[in-house]
Formats: structure tokens, sequence, C-alpha cells
């Protein structure tokens, strides 16, 4: 209650209450961040298993020049 002391004129409850539940508040955010942290850390193991090897961009419609030379329409 020490940042907020209109907070015990709105609820009509104990201050004690009051700074309990906004420590509760705090404890759970930081819960919330540290478990979104080590989901974000997980999905680095599966991106290391993804294969690394790259195409050649010229080469992706075919080795030919004839297919290379179709136009396509794009909408």
């Amino acid at each position: 209650m020490q940042q907020k002391p209109e907070l015990a004129q709105v609820f009509p409850v104990d201050a004690s209450v009051i700074d309990r539940g906004l420590a509760f508040a705090a404890d759970s955010f930081g819960t919330t961040f540290w478990v979104g942290f080590g989901l974000v850390v997980l999905t680095f193991v599966p991106v290391a298993f993804l294969p690394r090897k790259r195409k050649d961009p010229g080469h992706v419609q075919g080795d030919d020049q004839e297919s290379a030379a179709i136009p396509v329409a794009i909408h």
C-alpha cells in the first residue's frame, strides 16, 4: 500500500490483504515471463536439427532453359 494508498479507500479490506495480492500478482507476472522464456529457448532445439543445405535459386524450376522462360501469372 506504499505506492497506491487510495486503493485502501476503494476496496474496504485490510491493507495487508491488498499488499499480499499485489505481491502475488507481481510473482505471477514474473513466473509467466520465465515460462515464456523457457518456451522460446525450447524452440531452438528443433531448429538445431533442421537441414542446412541450401538449394541454388537458379535451378528451382529445372535445369532446362525452356521451363525458366515460361511466364507465370501473379495474382
